[in-house]
């Protein structure tokens, strides 16, 4: 039968890297849980763990801090993986102390630009090239005429990006991957079957099939130049579920809105771009829900899961992963609850 474990691994220059950073934390964590979605910047770790460290009287709660460094491997015995690197950012105290932590992100929530930003007729490659140095993979969309002010956080202009055009952005294995949908492929992606009658726990998963139609949603996109002329179009779908954008109202209401406001540098094009991602990431034909299979082997947002249920089988096919959940505790074992979206071709 196959043991899941995990190690807990927390490098400071205190006592804990004395006592922890060679042999880790191993058998103390009662429930470890991981999110991760790609329409969230940060990814996210919740750990609890006995507070007061068997034969050493020393308490979690006051050996880490906020800030530490942390890694989270976690697989069945021997094999392990690191599922999570990042840093501790809030730890609560108890007889079961609560560690919560970010990935990168957390830095990047903390620091901001030196200076103000004006960029005219901009892309996302041009900008980001200005404020980020670490290592990074870019979509290039165009994005006009661009102010960042100063003490901007990273996390601040990033959550412009996709609020204003629909474009994500998160951390991956320390880079970061800067723009592009929901259902972008960055060439990495591995295709995971989850099959109802293998390794789909029995009663663990909900989800059902849907499909996109034009009744059901219409994305406007509007941008005005400074002149006073609007640029509008309409986002929908079409037969097949091809996206259709026209200058055209369809008939039924408008589900989602891009306002990019007054700017020159907008054309058309660049607005069509932004209403087909809006479209993309609220309606879609595809499944809603969760699937949950065991911990291997590992799944990360941007995967491709095959889906097979012989009781079902107007959903076998192949949908994107939007978000996967990773959890190891006592009572549930080591599982992944992925959430799915986009039907996808393969």
């Amino acid at each position: 039968m196959l043991r899941p474990f995990s190690n807990i691994i927390v490098n400071d220059n205190s006592v804990s890297s004395l006592i922890f950073n060679k042999a880790s934390l191993l058998g103390l964590a009662s429930s470890i849980l991981i999110e991760s979605r790609r329409n969230e910047f940060t990814d996210r770790a919740t750990l609890q763990i006995v507070n007061q460290i068997p034969g050493l009287g020393l308490k979690i709660s006051d050996t880490f801090k906020q800030g530490d460094p942390i890694a989270i491997e976690m697989g069945y015995y021997p094999n392990k993986e690191t599922i999570f690197e990042g840093y501790i950012s809030e730890i609560i105290p108890d007889q079961t102390a609560t560690i919560i932590c970010e990935d990168e992100a957390y830095l990047y929530k903390r620091t901001t630009i030196d200076k103000s930003i004006l960029l005219r007729n901009t892309t996302t490659t041009e900008l980001f090239n200005q404020i980020f140095t670490g290592e990074k993979r870019i979509f290039d969309a165009g994005i006009g005429d661009i102010k960042i002010l100063k003490d901007a956080s990273l996390f601040d202009i990033l959550n412009l990006m996709r609020d204003k055009f629909s474009l994500y952005s998160y951390f991956r294995n320390g880079v970061l991957i800067v723009g592009g949908g929901l259902n972008e492929n960055l060439g990495t992606e591995k295709l995971i079957t989850a099959d109802f009658q293998g390794n789909v726990p029995v009663g663990e998963s909900s989800i059902n099939f849907k499909e996109a139609t034009a009744d059901q949603t219409i994305v406007k996109g509007v941008s005005q130049q400074r002149s006073g002329e609007k640029i509008i179009v309409y986002a929908t779908y079409g037969k097949g579920n091809e996206i259709v954008v026209s200058d055209t109202k369809p008939s039924g209401s408008i589900t989602g809105n891009i306002d990019l406001g007054e700017n020159d540098q907008i054309d058309k094009a660049t607005l069509e771009d932004a209403v087909r991602r809006k479209l993309q990431s609220i309606s879609f034909t595809g499944v809603n829900g969760n699937v949950v299979i065991y911990g291997e082997p590992r799944v990360q947002h941007g995967d491709n899961i095959k889906l097979i249920d012989n009781t079902r089988p107007e959903i076998n096919d192949n949908y994107k992963c939007v978000g996967v959940i990773t959890s190891l505790d006592v009572d549930g074992g080591y599982r992944q609850s992925l959430e799915l979206g986009i039907k996808v071709s393969i």
